[in-house]
């Protein structure tokens, strides 16, 4: 009998009992057991058989049918429970051991000492194996990462994953604002801007060990103009006219005009390189896909999420060589988190708290949290007074100040630098009830979506408080984001909750936020949709940058000033490391590249 099973047979006969100290001998029949087990006599010897074994319980059988029995408990209720948690994580299976929690009531004291346990199994750790040293990072993050597929990822943590995992052609470098060879290494453009030309390195693997070639680059590329996998990408790609193999290891792209910015599609994780023998009817793929990145996923689940290295990585190995995720739950992850074990080395998104042991290194994120309205639905949205009148309601200053937390400054723009220049606190309730009148709104309800993480739906819960405040009925409801995503999903939420995190590259941080077809922001465009796309189509055949952001910038400035989206705020991400830990520093989305972190002895 599996052991979960048998200890809820335990409780159940010790919640019978409560009275009934451990080690006191109790008369009792098998039908009175099979009552309180709802199961039949045999079943109930079986069960009986299985506590003895497990020395939870003395037993001893009466002659005859009907006969009493006696039967003593050995074993404590919470200790069971404890040991049970203990040993489930120790194989693996995180998730089964905290929910015993929700399933049993277990005294305070005992959940924190489980939790300080827990926490002590995390860090830094080394295995000898054959005489060789096998390092391994373990830290908790809140929530599973079931969808890796590079062409369809939508959010920052699926971002970062994929980026350990795979390669691009190119590498954008935000410090020199230039494009450097990654699996090309080298590639032109002709004069006509139309055709481009990539050359491959040679000798990159797959993590399944396949050599990467042209094929490759073909089939990956062909995947993500493919309208029926919808990739939020895909009109990055629309102008290709066709992809020619010259060699194994020569690719030519044609597009049927001129785009330069196509290595900024290539430069992002979603045009990764994929396997063209691993991808077409593997169920597994989007679970456990395969690169040819600096790390091999080897298990995706609720539980865990592990990362080996890869011993052929092209650009050398990386000095770790296990990188585990530990799946807890958003309810007790910062419970985990905080640091009270020694043990704990690593923690992403915690500001540091410790002493000097401890380091912490932490950004304000590019990008922020926002709301947009859905203005392809003929409703009370289409009046620009009742959008105003929210966006005087919603005091940006006073949402930091009131939930902290990773909220770091108030947001008039998706860049911290033009918000701390440009925001000023514009929130007046008198204007707001003004303008709430002269759009002659009558407390229809509006329906407000975000995706299903706790500092989401907190959010979410104070715009509806503090609209409420006004008269305006607003329900919230949340959703898994592949969920989310869905046209239909989208078309039917009157306003979304969301949050962007740049890449690299700002500007097609920008261009994906603007006019991707996941952007929460271009789906309820309505009819500013028409305007984003020419502004955003006006780009591709211009050469300069400092144009180019010009523009997307006053494409950023009009559709504030339209209040198709509310800019609320900027937050800050941080990360806590012992100091034993090396090579740590934050990407864009807030990561460290676990490719360049070492254990000093």
């Amino acid at each position: 009998m599996v052991i979960i099973q048998l200890l809820y047979h335990y409780y159940a006969l010790r919640k019978a009992f409560p009275s009934i100290p451990n080690e006191q001998e109790m008369e009792i029949t098998i039908d009175e057991l099979g009552n309180i087990l709802c199961c039949s006599r045999r079943n109930v010897n079986f069960i009986l058989k299985q506590m003895q074994q497990e020395k939870w319980i003395e037993w001893k059988a009466g002659r005859g049918r009907g006969h009493h029995s006696s039967i003593s408990y050995l074993a404590d209720v919470e200790q069971l429970l404890l040991h049970t948690a203990k040993d489930m994580v120790r194989k693996g299976d995180i998730g089964q051991a905290l929910a015993l929690f929700n399933e049993y009531p277990i005294n305070p004291v005992s959940k924190t000492s489980f939790m300080d346990w827990l926490n002590s199994q995390m860090g830094f750790y080394f295995e000898d194996q054959q005489q060789l040293r096998k390092d391994i990072l373990k830290f908790p993050f809140y929530r599973p990462l079931p969808a890796l597929d590079p062409a369809l990822i939508n959010r920052s943590t699926e971002v970062h994953m994929v980026g350990q995992i795979f390669d691009t052609l190119v590498k954008y470098h935000r410090e020199s604002d230039a494009f450097h060879p990654h699996l090309s290494h080298y590639w032109e453009i002709d004069d006509s801007g139309r055709i481009w030309t990539f050359y491959l390195r040679k000798g990159v693997y797959f993590h399944h060990g396949k050599e990467m070639m042209a094929v490759d680059v073909q089939f990956s590329i062909n995947r993500l103009r493919n309208k029926e996998l919808r990739s939020p990408s895909q009109w990055m790609f629309e102008s290709i006219k066709e992809i020619n193999i010259i060699s194994d290891r020569a690719v030519q792209i044609v597009h049927d005009k001129p785009n330069l910015l196509f290595l900024y599609a290539l430069s992002s994780e979603r045009a990764s390189i994929l396997p063209s023998d691993a991808v077409e009817g593997n169920d597994d793929f989007r679970r456990l896909p395969i690169g040819t990145g600096p790390f091999k996923l080897v298990r995706n689940d609720h539980s865990m999420f592990v990362l080996e290295a890869f011993p052929n990585y092209f650009k050398g190995r990386a000095h770790l060589d296990v990188i585990e995720v530990w799946i807890i739950p958003d309810s007790v992850f910062y419970e985990v988190s905080d640091l009270e074990a020694q043990h704990m080395k690593f923690t992403p998104f915690q500001p540091n708290e410790k002493g000097t042991d401890y380091r912490g290194v932490d950004k304000v994120e590019i990008g922020c949290h926002y709301l947009t309205f859905n203005l392809s639905k003929e409703n009370i949205l289409q009046n620009s007074d009742f959008r105003k009148a929210i966006h005087l309601l919603l005091d940006r200053k006073r949402m930091v100040q009131e939930l902290g937390g990773h909220r770091f400054s108030p947001a008039c723009s998706l860049f911290p630098n033009k918000s701390r220049l440009y925001y000023i606190n514009s929130s007046d309730v008198y204007e707001a009830k003004r303008l709430l009148a002269n759009s002659d709104y009558q407390g229809e309800k509006l329906q407000l979506y975000t995706y299903s993480v706790a500092k989401n739906k907190t959010d979410a819960e104070w715009i509806r408080e503090v609209c409420a405040q006004m008269g305006i009925t607003i329900e919230v409801t949340s959703f898994e984001i592949s969920e989310l995503s869905q046209p239909h999903v989208t078309a039917e939420a009157d306003m979304i909750l969301g949050g962007v995190v740049s890449e690299e590259n700002l500007e097609f941080f920008l261009l994906d936020f603007f006019r991707s077809s996941h952007s929460f922001l271009y789906n309820h465009a309505g009819y500013m949709q028409p305007h984003i796309d020419q502004q955003v189509s006006g780009l591709l055949n211009e050469p300069s940058r400092e144009k180019r952001m010009i523009k997307l910038l006053q494409l950023e400035n009009d559709l504030r000033d339209e209040y198709a989206v509310l800019f609320l705020y900027h937050a800050r991400q941080s990360s806590t490391f012992h100091t034993s830990l090396k090579g740590v520093s934050l990407n864009s989305l807030g990561w460290v590249d676990y490719r360049e972190l070492w254990f000093a002895p």
